[in-house]
């Protein structure tokens, strides 16, 4: 432990006043120190050798009598029996004393040895501070109550409830094979591994949620070099107002269901493709949100502002009259018109005895993004950056094992060219990706096994935009799924089956994949 700085307080002068008065009892003052001890007594001060005991359970009794023998008011000789009786038993007591000493250096020892000893014993409190023990003490962990829930993971809590940590491990095991027009290629491999950590702090309305991945593609290797950070995300949620949450961090924006509901917790083996091209993915920022606006069981609402820079970022952007800072504003709303239900989830796991909708729509306007959507996908050739409007709008129901899930987005821009000389010429002009696409997929759990069927259909393209007002180019997929759940969403394998094609790329090709998912 490092040595704090000596501080004479209240309780050190007590020590220092036992010692002198020690001192000039020795030095055969006694009537000095009788008439001073009414006028130190308010503070509960007592003389070692006036009251003619040890003082063993309230002073280091060693450093008193180090003190008095090297500064002469104790004679080793003389005083051996009250030397004995004071110090400690095995003390190595100091055989020789130096009558040059004053009266005055052993006060200031007393000084020293007394508070700076004390110190580290306790802690002197500020009246001028705040009363912070409950929050900065100990919690003892309620040993007796943690459990491991699949899914979850290992929740541990304090025996108060302010304090705890659910770890939880996830892999993804994936074979993807595809058959093109021109080759066919197989891929094996981790497609996820993450490593969570959640739970709340400093009370039940402060929760907080950190996510790691691992795997290459989570963390975009190439040749060898990974192109991200592990952090997926990391963020905290104060819930202290039902109506006025808010979450501050990196985290999935809350713009499109599909992509908020875990990778872990799809009906497929993994999103649509439409998803893939419209989705805002993770941000930095924060947001106010209500899962239970006015407490009616029907109503939730999202909206905040984030940096418009994606995942990892941490880079300072030039702010003032002429500067071009990209940002993000967001606003979604929910409504489940017969009471909340696990709309974030897709599989109708417990196969709901009641009919559950969830209906959303959401808006984002991303400004000043460098990437070709927004801050996700290709730098611009010019340097420049591009503004969209975003839209999206969705629904989800379940009912006895059914599930129905479908989506819509829609994105309109506008370029802001760089000012790179020659990167782009009257003949060549970097475009938006304006347009729109949507899904619709079904799926039902067989009765009585723990297994599910599904069909989805999902494409996006221009929308009617000729080729030289958008760069993308119309994409399609549709195809089945199975998947048998041996412990829910923990534990499960997975196989679907697309094909994908492109009327204007003239391509098609057909992507059979396999998964198994562990969680826990």
């Amino acid at each position: 432990m490092q040595r704090q700085r000596p501080v004479l307080g209240v309780k050190q002068l007590e020590y220092v006043g036992e010692v002198f008065f020690a001192y000039f009892r020795s030095l055969r003052f006694p009537v000095f120190a009788g008439l001073m001890t009414p006028l130190f007594a308010p503070f509960g001060w007592r003389s070692l050798i006036v009251r003619g005991e040890s003082t063993a359970k309230r002073l280091p009794d060693q450093l008193i009598v180090t003190v008095l023998v090297e500064s002469g008011g104790l004679s080793p000789v003389r005083h051996r029996n009250a030397i004995e009786l004071a110090a400690p038993q095995g003390y190595p007591v100091p055989q020789n004393s130096n009558p040059g000493h004053t009266m005055l250096n052993a006060f200031l020892a007393a000084i020293l040895f007394s508070s700076s000893a004390f110190a580290e014993d306790e802690e002197r409190i500020n009246p001028l501070a705040p009363n912070d023990e409950h929050n900065l003490g100990n919690h003892p962990a309620d040993t007796d109550a943690a459990y491991f829930k699949p899914g979850t993971g290992l929740v541990i809590a304090s025996e108060d409830g302010d304090f705890s940590i659910a770890p939880r491990l996830r892999i993804q095991f994936r074979d993807e094979l595809h058959i093109g027009e021109e080759e066919t290629t197989n891929t094996f491999g981790a497609r996820r591994a993450r490593l969570q950590f959640k739970g709340n702090v400093f009370g039940k309305n402060n929760k907080y949620k950190a996510e790691f991945a691992f795997s290459p593609k989570d963390l975009s290797f190439k040749d060898g070099t990974p192109g991200r950070t592990p952090l997926l995300s990391f963020y905290t949620e104060h819930t202290q107002s039902r109506d006025l949450s808010v979450r501050v961090g990196q985290y999935k924006l809350l713009y499109s269901r599909q992509r908020v509901i875990s990778s872990g917790n799809q009906e497929f083996v993994d999103r649509t493709i439409a998803q893939g091209e419209f989705n805002l993915d993770r941000d930095i920022g924060f947001h106010f949100f209500s899962k239970d606006l006015g407490g009616l069981d029907k109503l939730k609402y999202y909206t905040g502002l984030t940096i418009a820079e994606g995942r990892d970022s941490w880079e300072a952007e030039v702010i003032g009259p002429d500067a071009s800072p990209s940002w993000q504003y967001l606003g979604r709303v929910e409504v489940n018109p017969f009471g909340h239900f696990k709309d974030y989830s897709e599989a109708d796991l417990k196969r709901l005895n009641k009919f559950r909708l969830s209906l959303g729509a959401a808006y984002a306007l991303t400004a000043n993004g460098d990437k070709d959507r927004g801050y996700l996908g290709d730098s611009y050739t010019d340097d420049g950056t591009v503004t969209y409007n975003n839209v999206t709008v969705d629904t989800m129901a379940k009912w006895a094992g059914l599930t129905i899930f479908s989506e819509f987005f829609y994105r309109d821009g506008t370029r802001n060219d760089g000012m790179t000389p020659g990167a782009a010429g009257p003949d060549d002009v970097v475009l938006t990706r304006n347009g729109m696409g949507g899904s619709a997929q079904v799926g039902y759990l067989l009765p009585g096994l723990p297994m599910g069927v599904g069909a989805r259909y999902s494409s996006f393209g221009r929308g009617g935009l000729a080729a030289n007002e958008s760069s993308i180019v119309d994409e399609r997929e549709a195809g089945g799924t199975v998947g048998y759940y041996i412990a829910g969403h923990p534990l499960k394998i997975q196989a679907d089956y697309f094909h994908i094609w492109s009327d204007e790329a003239e391509t098609a090709s057909d992507r059979v994949r396999v998964q198994i998912q562990f969680a826990y």
